[in-house]
């Protein structure tokens, strides 16, 4: 066994490694590029630890934002055929709005896991012409105030009751 220290020990600080567990240059000291090496690999597991759990941290939320979602259900059936798809969109301000068949709407979502919540939410005022569309409209407002979970899988986004029911699905084109 070899006696070994270094600037950072004093001689009543030496520790006794086996020479076949150190590195050790010729002077009998660590070598200098096995501590660079083991700064790096620290500093590269660091980064992707960080970069693996930054891109987690991501998905949902930057799966959901940014794009309009067009209406392809609602509760069990399909929508009213109307002359504008009804939409939802999700601001990355926690902001959400869209077209409900008659109605431009918007209000505030928040998003904790795989629930969410919508509040503060306002329509225009327009009367629908054909009373099957007012009935959807109504119906799409009240699905929007039962949600409190979602699903995005196989490219849709359902939106879920206290029971994990699907009230509305929709889709990115």
């Amino acid at each position: 066994m070899a006696l070994v220290w270094s600037r950072n020990f004093s001689r009543s600080d030496a520790v006794f490694i086996p020479a076949r567990h150190r590195r050790a240059g010729s002077n009998g000291l660590p070598m200098k590029g096995s501590f660079v090496m083991s700064i790096f690999r620290i500093a590269a597991l660091l980064l992707m630890t960080f970069l693996m759990s930054a891109c987690s941290n991501l998905t949902p939320a930057a799966n959901l934002t940014n794009r309009q979602w067009q209406l392809i259900e609602i509760n069990g059936q399909p929508p009213v055929v109307t002359d504008q798809p009804l939409t939802i969109e999700f601001h990355a301000t926690n902001q959400v709005s869209g077209f409900a068949g008659c109605n431009g709407y918007s209000g505030k979502y928040r998003l904790e896991g795989l629930t969410i919540a919508f509040s503060d939410m306002i329509s225009t005022l327009i009367a629908c012409a054909d009373n099957a569309i007012s009935a959807q409209e109504a119906a799409f407002h009240g699905a929007l105030a039962a949600t409190t979970g979602y699903e995005l899988a196989d490219g849709e986004l359902r939106l879920l009751d206290g029971d994990g029911m699907v009230l509305l699905r929709f889709r990115a084109p």
